[in-house]
């Protein structure tokens, strides 16, 4: 009831940002399970590791993208994020069972293709998985789950909005201090 709510319009915009789509755990379920029904088995590994971390993680689709092999410490949990939004840098610390889960795709890959990767997911060359190939693939998925229909349309980026609700929510029924731990929140996720 303190909190002052500028009307509609009070600044002026020349595009209109889609609602978020915020994902339900079972839907994200359902995705993973249907990425990995895909072939060949190295992109069905592959574009399920990455929606499991971008939902496990809130990653900005391009920050896991731009992963080198380096870049993710599985000893410690702990991935480096280079060149992310506004060039910054950061460390983004993962729950053991996705560090588990990358634990695996990274010997899972390692097995399927020979030779050393630089990118840390990748495609049957092994070189980086593309942002349009990923694209694809998941407005593909999403539709032949009945996601994906003309009134809802979920994005790549909506893993980051329903990790922050997730969080949030959380949060709040362990009867935390949210409003002390916002900047905690918008630091992992890499705001200024």
């Amino acid at each position: 009831p303190a909190t002052e709510v500028p009307p509609v319009g009070t600044w002026p915009t020349s595009q209109v940002r889609p609602a978020p789509y915020i994902w339900a755990e079972q839907d994200i379920t359902r995705l993973l399970d249907a990425a990995n029904a895909l072939q060949p088995r190295l992109k069905a590994l592959t574009l399920a590791t990455l929606f499991g971390l971008l939902a496990a993680s809130g990653l900005r689709v391009g920050e896991a993208l731009g992963l080198a092999g380096s870049d993710v410490e599985l000893a410690s949990g702990l991935l480096t994020v280079r060149n992310a939004k506004f060039g910054r840098e950061r460390y983004v610390p993962l729950h053991p069972s996705t560090t588990e889960a990358l634990r695996h795709y990274a010997d899972q890959r390692d097995a399927l293709v020979a030779g050393p990767a630089k990118a840390f997911f990748v495609l049957g060359t092994r070189g980086p998985l593309s942002y349009p190939c990923v694209r694809v693939a998941f407005r593909a998925l999403t539709a032949d789950l009945g996601l994906r229909t003309a009134d809802v349309r979920p994005r790549l980026h909506d893993f980051r909005h329903s990790f922050v609700v997730s969080t949030l929510l959380n949060w709040h029924r362990a009867g935390l201090d949210i409003g002390g731990r916002l900047a905690l929140l918008s630091n992992y996720l890499g705001h200024t």
